[in-house]
């Protein structure tokens, strides 16, 4: 890029000098996706003459030193150097090809395609005219679908949606009307609207009786209800927008018979025909794709007969489950606590496997976590538990497993269990055949990493690492963490590589998690991103990394990687 050339044109006022303003509308005008703040600190670094006209400006010398420090991408210049036909500093055409279907191993990629990439995505147009890719088009081209980490039929729905539910995993919620503490606070129709656009499927309504309303709350705690009425419209306004697939809700009912009709009055006339109640009858429980749409109704026996007879699954108290196998109804679903489930799992996990590939189960976390905290879900899941609840109002590790698995097959809140699971062949017979999967990890370099919403001081400088780890069966799980690179937030490099050998690559997640390396105290949280392994597409990715105290996406923060797969 011809930096002279680019100084004189953002030189707006001809006096040799340019102000942040100047090079920030210069960087946009290039498409160069940086971070402004991030920006804006190493044109402070780069003004070494800090009197005189270049005070607070750059001269071109000044420019030179800042254009190349805040854009060079040496991992970038070796990849090119390395994949393209005559090793030199560019992809042509064929080049690219070559690298977006060998290495990226994206389908139906053809020359002309490759060129309109190279004129979208190449800054420079000297570069556009002469079909050539630079290192700066290539870091531009892996920052949009060509080197996003999921499988692009993962971000749509491409499972079968027409089994029964019990063959699918539910996002679910715990109390789902808290946003904070599980013991004070408000109950919230906010709690449901997000939980709805986060596409969860299962929602948690405790109904009890208030002075001249029913309300929401969490009984005999401090938590503030919030009137049912309210929270009935919000789902009804919410319920479908962002996945048709149908919503289970959960009712725990405090009231008597009389308000348990009016409830059921309530019911009828904010949900309509959306109620789904003609289930008992079946041989297996309908598909996601049937219920389409459809509100289900989860509630105990003995209810007033006009709440009971809009019950679609019926709850069920699960002892021993060989036993109930055969005695619980087709639309049953017990519920059980973290650690009453974990118990059953350890005492006989092919008996659990093999109720929970024919009956719904509903884990829900111990009384105590009364800071709103989450149990692994990996855990239950393992069990072929549908319907894990979790506080998803909490940022934590818990919750990334949980968005990670519900990120793919569309976010519709419903994703298809392993085979070894639903109601076929027993889980050993499965995993016996199963290949190792063999998975090979480089991790290269990160961009723009915020420092940890705890640090306070504008004057530290993060000590990043990274930590790779595997959740899934036992014999799966694995941990890598690579070196810590000092004093470097902006462009930490680390060409580190791990190999990680799967055997039940179904089941398995992967996540990146930075941390700030601190020696006298915990390490501080940077960013993360966690994707079932089944969904990660082979080659080079730029993974945006989930930030902050909320983990939310983080447009700047980026974690370059290689990954490849060998099946063994």
């Amino acid at each position: 890029m011809n930096n002279q050339r680019q100084f004189k044109k953002a030189d707006k006022n001809r006096n040799g000098y340019l102000t942040f303003e100047e090079t920030w509308n210069l960087l946009l005008s290039l498409n160069l996706e940086l971070d402004k703040q991030i920006a804006r600190k190493t044109f402070e670094k780069s003004d070494f003459r800090k009197e005189g006209p270049s005070a607070d400006a750059l001269d071109f010398d000044e420019f030179h030193h800042f254009f190349r420090f805040l854009t060079d991408r040496p991992d970038l210049r070796d990849i090119i150097r390395q994949l393209s036909e005559f090793h030199e500093e560019f992809f042509t055409v064929e080049d690219l090809k070559n690298f977006l279907t060998n290495i990226q191993q994206l389908s139906a990629i053809t020359l002309p395609h490759c060129r309109q990439l190279i004129r979208r995505y190449e800054p420079e147009p000297e570069n556009q005219k002469s079909l050539k890719l630079s290192f700066h088009g290539l870091r531009r081209l892996l920052l949009s679908e060509a080197g996003n980490i999921v499988k692009p039929e993962h971000k749509v729905i491409y499972q079968n949606m027409e089994q029964p539910l019990t063959n699918y995993y539910i996002y679910s919620t715990h109390n789902t009307y808290l946003c904070g503490h599980q013991l004070m606070g408000d109950a919230t129709i906010e709690g449901y609207i997000l939980a709805l656009k986060k596409g969860a499927r299962l929602l948690e309504l405790d109904i009890w009786p208030g002075e001249n309303d029913l309300q929401v709350t969490h009984g005999h705690t401090l938590v503030k209800p919030v009137s049912l009425s309210v929270v009935l419209k919000a789902i009804n306004n919410y319920g479908f927008s962002t996945t048709p697939y149908p919503i289970i809700l959960s009712l725990e009912i405090h009231c008597d018979v009389r308000k348990q009709a009016i409830l059921a009055d309530m019911l009828v006339k904010t949900f309509g025909k959306k109620l789904h109640k003609n289930v008992a009858h079946l041989k297996t429980l309908p598909s996601p794709e049937e219920l389409k749409n459809k509100i289900l109704l989860k509630g105990k026996v003995g209810l007033a007969k006009e709440l009971a007879a809009l019950i679609a699954i019926v709850s069920a108290k699960l002892v021993n489950p060989l036993v109930d196998l055969e005695r619980h109804a087709v639309n049953s679903m017990a519920s059980k606590s973290e650690d009453q489930l974990v118990a059953m799992v350890e005492e006989n996990q092919p008996a659990m496997v093999k109720y929970t590939s024919q009956h719904l189960v509903k884990c829900y976390p111990r009384g105590t976590r009364t800071s709103s905290t989450n149990m692994n879900p990996v855990v239950y899941w393992l069990a072929g538990i549908q319907s894990v609840c979790l506080n998803v109002q909490t940022a934590d590790l818990a919750n990334d497993l949980n968005t990670a698995m519900f990120s793919i097959n569309g976010n519709c809140g419903y994703v298809l269990k392993p085979d070894c699971l639903q109601n076929k062949e027993s889980s050993t017979e499965q995993q016996v055949k199963k290949m190792i999967v063999r998975v090979w990890i480089i991790i290269l370099s990160a961009n723009f990493l915020p420092k940890p919403s705890t640090t306070t001081s504008k004057e530290d400088v993060i000590d990043p690492y990274v930590k790779v780890e595997t959740f899934g069966m036992p014999s799966d799980r694995v941990k890598y963490r690579t070196a810590v690179i000092r004093n470097n937030g902006f462009n930490p490099c680390w060409n580190e590589s791990f190999r990680i050998d799967l055997r039940y690559a179904d089941s398995a997640f992967l996540r990146f998690c930075i941390k700030d390396y601190n020696l006298r105290a915990k390490d501080d949280f940077i960013g993360q991103y966690t994707i079932p392994v089944n969904s990660i597409r082979p080659g080079y990715s730029y993974i945006h990394l989930k930030t902050g105290f909320y983990r939310q996406e983080d447009p700047a923060a980026v974690l370059f990687v290689f990954i490849s797969f060998k099946a063994e």
